[in-house]
């Protein structure tokens, strides 16, 4: 019940609760003040955020730094390229030629496999062939897929595609096949209301197979499965960088954003994945979709340089904070078999499990914060922003918190719940740096953001902080439409 009335407070006075109340004429000053940090200011922003510990229950079990020293472990391995794909464009009537060779001989060698899929038609296959081929070239065409473009070659010259009624949608299986539902397909397009629902969901697969290492790869790595940064040991307690939800968070975003459609499955994990790029929005270096890009590459240390880490502390939290949604979200079976023979002793029960997937909850939300304050403090070093505007981002961000924060549920933490203290803590170093960059009394930001109500106008014709593609999604996580005609010049 205390994180349910907490989050009940961050939604106070945000766009779906009542105004707050106005300050009072002594405390007043004008909104539209303009702040700006210099070198010095960002420093103080990060050494007092870097002061705020998050603590991540049970962070000992699934064990980041044992899971970065196997990783370390791991063959760098490139597999023998494959020349189906040429000058950046996959076509369709070649993979359509080499999927059904390999279907056929998979079926031949494969013949446990005969009772249970089905070959598709030749219509059929060469549908789901042009999406796959679509979806691969735009892709391509968007740059930056260096590491896994052989690891593609490979999975594409030996992709097979069948279809079975054993999958929810669609699936790409441990040993590169795509199967697919054609039932399913059809009823997604009415239960989600939209017509390119099967589509979406051949594209969804198709982003797996730029995500996807190859076989050869995995087997020089010792690695079981291996999608972009992230790969499975089997030798290893817990995969805490194997992080299954934002692979799938990644490959429903960038397959929607191909036929500009919202998420029709996986939307909880799209939601965590749109508060990572909420909370590093207004950095002047990030772009739309750098989150998504990071499963399309095999470098840890990009994944650090994205999200800003520039100290080994740093590091730690961004992982903690990325297994930790892995935990809330897909179960990890090696986290709760260790959680139930290490700590509990027995199986969990379903209300145990809540309490940690709570606990653990309010620790990424904290770190999200944090994360959401080093952007700002960047953005701010750019350029001198009205101090309304940094109210309506964290507005707009805490509401998204507490949207997290509900469907966490009334568990709390069985050693209490540090998410209070620290979320006060983050917000409290951030407001005390820009009081100084004011040359204000200590705690008057506090006070103002305290009394700030967010209105729709403030969203509505952008913040000058982000261009109009930031302003679009921005407007987005507020439930509002963003017109760019109304925008205001950055």
């Amino acid at each position: 019940m205390v994180r349910k009335l907490l989050a009940a407070v961050l939604a106070a006075g945000f766009l779906c609760g009542a105004p707050a109340p106005a300050m009072s004429a002594g405390d007043a000053f004008d909104m539209s003040a303009a702040v700006q940090l210099d070198d010095s200011g960002v420093s103080l922003v990060d050494e007092a955020l870097s002061a705020v510990p998050v603590r991540y229950e049970y962070s000992d079990l699934y064990d980041i730094p044992a899971a970065r020293a196997r990783y370390q472990q791991a063959s760098v391995a490139n597999t023998t390229p494959a020349d189906i794909i040429r000058d950046g464009r996959l076509e369709p009537q070649e993979l359509f030629d080499t999927v059904r060779a390999n279907n056929a001989a998979y079926l031949k060698n494969s013949e446990k496999y005969s009772a249970e899929y089905m070959e598709p038609s030749d219509e059929a296959l060469m549908g789901y062939c042009s999406v796959i081929a679509q979806t691969i070239t735009h892709e391509l065409a968007q740059g930056g897929i260096t590491s896994t473009y052989d690891d593609l070659a490979y999975n594409l010259s030996h992709l097979t595609i069948f279809l079975a009624h054993t999958v929810e949608n669609a699936a790409i299986t441990e040993d590169g096949c795509m199967v697919v539902s054609p039932v399913n397909l059809e009823n997604m397009k009415i239960i989600s209301g939209n017509s390119d629902a099967d589509k979406i969901t051949i594209a969804h697969e198709a982003e797996h197979l730029l995500q996807k290492l190859s076989s050869p790869v995995l087997e020089a790595e010792g690695a079981t499965l291996g999608y972009g940064y992230g790969l499975y040991f089997e030798d290893l307690a817990v995969n805490s960088l194997f992080h299954k939800w934002l692979f799938e968070a990644a490959a429903e975003s960038l397959a929607c954003a191909c036929y500009d459609s919202g998420p029709i499955t996986y939307q909880q994990r799209v939601g965590y994945l749109n508060s990572l790029t909420l909370a590093l929005l207004p950095a002047e270096d990030f772009t739309l979709l750098d989150v998504e890009r990071l499963t399309q590459q095999q470098d840890l240390e990009q994944v650090f340089r994205v999200f800003g880490c520039k100290t080994e502390a740093e590091q730690t939290e961004l992982l903690d904070m990325l297994e930790a949604i892995n935990i809330i979200l897909e179960d990890d079976a090696d986290f709760w078999s260790l959680y139930q023979q290490d700590v509990l002793g027995r199986t969990a029960s379903s209300q145990e499990r809540a309490e940690v997937k709570s606990a653990l909850t309010g620790s990424v939300c904290t770190t999200l914060s944090k994360l959401l304050c080093r952007s700002l403090a960047d953005a701010l070093s750019r350029k001198a922003v009205p101090l309304s505007e940094v109210f309506t981002v964290l507005s707009v961000f805490e509401k998204d918190m507490t949207g997290h924060l509900l469907a966490s549920g009334d568990g709390a933490s069985p050693t209490g719940d540090p998410f209070p203290e620290e979320y006060r803590a983050v917000q409290d170093a951030f407001f005390s740096v820009l009081d100084e960059a004011l040359t204000l009394p200590g705690g008057t930001v506090k006070n103002a953001y305290g009394s700030y109500g967010l209105g729709t106008e403030a969203i509505l014709g952008g913040l000058t902080c982000l261009d109009n593609p930031k302003n679009a999604f921005f407007a987005r996580m507020a439930g509002i439409a963003f017109s760019p005609q109304n925008a205001i010049a950055p």
